[in-house]
């Protein structure tokens, strides 16, 4: 149900404010948690790579600040995680794009966050039972190691939270985590309408 399966568009290209936007999306699956657990799972990229045009990519800032500041506001505990664990790579355009973002900023001074981004746990390594939900965020580098054929700890992830009636939730390129996904024998995605846009 989409209650607890959300993949959440982008609208931060056209000035449309993203919190406001994550806000009016994401405080349903909130309130859908499990009760007794308040932990939400945050997945980034840890590809910086944009195929072989020589650019640089990685997680796309307002799409992991605005959905941190709807999570922390709602008093849930977010732990960072990323394919490789570590340092996640940011996209660098996307921190002179927000600059002025009053969110972004305020998530960029965060010594706590930044502290727990920096030392992101490796995605394999987590203990998904101890989620309500998970969420990955957006960026280019997301449609190199969210797919799961590539990234078996993306599958488990999802898995393992939906599997224990968590939330799976994304934004933007995140939803490249929802490829090749089955809970038991089926496909996550069979049976549910999504709104997508092509390559």
């Amino acid at each position: 149900s989409f209650s607890r399966l959300a993949a959440i568009k982008c609208a931060n290209r056209n000035k449309v404010p993203l919190r406001s936007f994550c806000q009016s999306q994401l405080t349903i699956n909130i309130h859908t948690m499990a009760a007794g657990k308040e932990n939400i799972l945050l997945v980034l990229t840890s590809h910086d790579k944009l195929g072989e045009t020589g650019k640089q990519t990685g997680w796309y800032l307002p799409e992991v600040a605005h959905p941190w500041k709807v999570f922390t506001d709602a008093g849930k505990k977010i732990t960072f995680a990323s394919i490789k664990g570590g340092h996640p790579p940011v996209d660098e355009g996307s921190l002179d794009a927000f600059k002025s973002d009053e969110v972004c900023n305020e998530f960029l001074a965060s010594a706590e966050a930044q502290a727990a981004l920096k030392a992101s746990s490796k995605l394999e390594d987590v203990t998904f039972s101890d989620f309500a939900a998970v969420f990955f965020a957006g960026g280019h580098g997301t449609m190199w190691d969210f797919p799961g054929s590539g990234s078996p700890s993306v599958n488990a992830a999802i898995e393992g939270v939906y599997g224990a009636g968590g939330v799976v939730a994304s934004v933007c390129h995140g939803p490249a985590c929802l490829v090749d996904v089955k809970v038991g024998d089926e496909y996550l995605i069979k049976g549910k309408q999504f709104t997508c846009f092509t390559n």
